[in-house]
């Protein structure tokens, strides 16, 4: 069962108004090799970030919970899993929410985006 994960919306507008800076020193005026290949990253980075943006989901199978993000994927085995609880715990882990879902298991803890409003209760329901 595929579970979608919420998106801050601030990110996209943020994400939407510095390629729109990016795009506006492309000018031709302005062809200087050092900006454009500046450009070519930035605009690089973006695609990777927007890719991942709209590849990140949950994924219950029989035996493992599966989070993917953008192109990590780790699959958490039920069995492994000691609790499940939430977190405002802001270090660095694949989450677009500053709320996040905490899963503790034997190895370690995985901080990640909570699921859409609409897709919890197939989460508590299969839980």
């Amino acid at each position: 069962m595929l579970i979608r994960v919420q998106k801050n919306p601030i990110f996209l507008i943020i994400l939407i108004a510095a390629s729109t800076e990016v795009f506006l020193t492309m000018s031709p005026f302005k062809a200087d090799i050092y900006i454009l290949c500046f450009t070519a990253i930035i605009l690089i980075i973006f695609a990777l970030l927007i890719f991942t943006y709209f590849r990140s989901y949950f994924k219950l199978e029989r035996e493992h919970f599966i989070y993917v993000f953008g192109f990590s994927k780790k699959a958490i085995p039920y069995s492994s899993i000691q609790k499940v609880n939430l977190s405002d715990n802001l270090t660095a882990s694949p989450a677009w929410t500053l709320k996040r879902l905490e899963i503790v298991t034997y190895e370690r803890s995985y901080l990640l985006s909570l699921p859409l409003q609409k897709d919890k209760s197939k989460l508590i329901e299969t839980g």
